[in-house]
């Protein structure tokens, strides 16, 4: 129904914002979150968290493209996530000299993925149309006359 959908486009932002709001807290006090979490046992993770909540945010976005992708099936994705395993891996087998440079190393790999997916976003847009199967038709015919 119409109400349905006015409640689900009002929630839209507030959702959204949601994993906007945990990396802003991530970034603002990483200590609370760190020590409420783990406990003050893992108190060197700090400053590495804004980081991997960017990766789980960049993840997230990664995963919802590659669910359209399948939904629209197009399977020009799999190469692309392919190669953005390979990228992650070499970058940490070339730059693991620590937990900093793994983290960013991931980042790096699933923003550029991020990037990838959404070019073919772009280029996949245009070329979608609506499939409707026959069946639903007739049905909607019988309905109207």
């Amino acid at each position: 129904s119409r109400s349905v959908a006015r409640t689900r486009a009002r929630s839209r932002p507030t959702r959204s914002s949601v994993g906007v709001g945990a990396v802003v807290v991530f970034a603002v006090v990483p200590n609370l979150v760190v020590g409420i979490l783990f406990g003050p046992a893992f108190h060197d993770a700090e400053p590495y968290l804004l980081f991997v909540g960017l990766i789980g945010l960049a993840l997230s976005l990664n995963n919802l493209l590659v669910q359209f992708f399948m939904a629209a099936h197009d399977w020009w994705f799999v190469p692309l996530l392919g190669f953005g395993v390979a990228a992650m891996t070499i970058a940490i087998v070339l730059n693991h000299g620590g937990v900093g440079a793994v983290v960013t190393d991931v980042l790096l790999s699933l923003l550029a993925l991020l990037a990838a997916l959404t070019v073919r976003v772009v280029l996949l847009l245009p070329k979608l149309h609506p499939v409707i199967e026959e069946k639903v038709v007739m049905e909607a015919d019988l309905r109207t006359s």
